[in-house]
């Protein structure tokens, strides 16, 4: 089957080696069209993959979520396992493994493996974030398109 579709927000950054894939929900055989299977197949449904704006996800993370909010931070090695939910303002520290179906209040700070909010973020957080990605995003057309608006080669 097709992957289900991936919306990326304004100024969000994607660290390297870091995997967005959409996630996946088993459906019944009786939902499905009657065609044949084989028997180490199983059907499976894509959903759609969102990502808010003022968003970071550093590098070498596997992104399966259903949802991540606006002005989140994830650090470096993450797994945000199927359909897990990041709701807005929420920083996930390294190495942290979130498990599926997981729901990640607002104004979090999230740890572990798995994943477990160890804090909370202070309310003025959001505009710092937004503030930060803006400042990046900035500095990051400068460095492709050069001091002169020109692009480099």
């Amino acid at each position: 089957g097709d992957f289900g579709p991936v919306r990326i927000g304004r100024y969000c950054q994607i660290g390297t080696g870091s995997i967005l894939r959409p996630p996946h929900a088993k459906t019944s055989l009786s939902t499905t069209k009657k065609t044949k299977l084989s028997s180490s197949s199983s059907p499976l449904k894509f959903l759609p993959l969102t990502i808010g704006n003022h968003t970071r996800i550093g590098s070498n993370c596997l992104v399966q979520s259903a949802s991540i909010g606006s002005s989140v931070i994830i650090g470096n090695n993450v797994v945000l396992s199927n359909r897990c939910i990041i709701k807005d303002n929420v920083y996930v520290s390294d190495d942290t493994i979130i498990a599926e179906d997981t729901v990640i209040p607002p104004f979090s700070v999230v740890k572990g493996c798995p994943g477990k909010v160890v804090g909370e973020l202070m309310e003025s957080c959001a505009v710092e974030i937004v503030d930060e990605n803006e400042k990046a995003y900035m500095e990051f057309v400068k460095s492709v398109d050069g001091d002169d608006g020109r692009r480099k080669r």
